[in-house]
C-alpha cells in the first residue's frame, strides 16, 4: 500500500472509494435516498465535494494506492481550522508531507 497526497485528477478515484464505502452508511442514506437507483448521482456528489475541498486551503486529501494493481484503495480527508502563527495553514502544500509550504488558493479555484 502506498499513501501520498491526492491530486485534481485523481477526483474520480477518491469519489468511487468514498461512495463504495459509505454507500450502506445510515446517514448517507438519509441524504442520498435513491443511491443505489443512481449510483452515478451518487458518486458526482462526492465528487463535486472534492472539487470544493482542492479550492480549500486548510485542506490535505490522502490517497492509498493498492502496489499490486495500482487502484486507489484508501482516502483520507483532514481540514484544519485555525492559523500557525499568524499564517494560513496548507498542509497539502507540504507541511505535513514535508515539501516547501505554497499559502496561495490552488490555481482555478472559485470557491474556498
Amino acid at each position: 500500500m502506498h499513501v501520498r497526497a491526492a491530486v485534481r485528477s485523481d477526483i474520480a478515484a477518491l469519489a468511487a472509494v468514498f461512495a463504495r464505502a459509505f454507500n450502506d452508511d445510515l446517514l448517507f442514506a438519509a441524504l442520498h435516498p435513491l443511491r443505489n437507483e443512481f449510483p452515478d448521482d451518487f458518486v458526482a456528489s462526492f465528487e463535486r465535494s472534492f472539487q470544493m475541498l482542492f479550492c480549500r486551503r486548510n485542506a490535505l486529501i490522502l490517497l492509498a494506492e493498492d502496489d499490486a494493481t495500482g487502484k486507489a484503495a484508501g482516502v483520507a480527508v483532514w481540514i484544519r481550522d485555525g492559523t500557525l502563527g499568524g499564517k494560513d495553514v496548507n498542509p497539502r502544500a507540504g507541511l505535513l508531507l514535508g515539501a516547501r509550504p505554497s499559502f496561495n488558493r490552488p490555481p482555478g479555484c472559485t470557491v474556498r
